[in-house]
């Protein structure tokens, strides 16, 4: 079996995604795009020739992104986070011609952010008031 992540199409899309980041290197959304798209690349190299495809962008990408969030907007402002990132992830298939499917999501934030997330330490536990001596609670005063 060949690895997808050096195939002709999955190199072409890297590339691509390379090459527009460099072009609009003072544009944050591209930047962040070619971010995702590169993480979601990574989980989905099948998905490499759809990124190529004519008339497909990072740009457009992003474009089909903010049109899809002024249509859910609400007082004028609409935010991707991690309670909807189908929003994200399905816009930006439907733009690109390919399913993105849930299973897959876990992956790119891994990706773009490190590794999985990890848990907040618990916090300690507060002391009953019976456990507390006066001496303790004024600090020796």
């Amino acid at each position: 079996m060949t690895n997808p992540h050096t195939s002709e199409d999955y190199s072409r899309a890297v590339d691509a995604i390379r090459d527009e980041m460099a072009a609009a290197h003072d544009d944050i959304n591209i930047a962040m795009m070619g971010d995702i798209m590169t993480a979601l690349l990574e989980v989905r190299p099948e998905i490499a020739p759809s990124l190529t495809a004519k008339g497909k962008s990072l740009k457009g990408a992003f474009g089909a992104l903010t049109g899809e969030a002024r249509k859910r907007a609400k007082g004028g402002s609409y935010a991707i986070g991690p309670g909807n990132l189908g929003v994200l992830f399905n816009t930006v298939g439907k733009y690109y011609g390919f399913e993105a499917p849930e299973a897959s999501w876990p992956g790119v934030m891994a990706r773009l952010y490190g590794g999985a997330p990890t848990p907040a330490p618990a916090p300690e536990p507060a002391a009953a008031l019976d456990d507390l001596s006066l001496d303790a609670l004024l600090g020796g005063i």
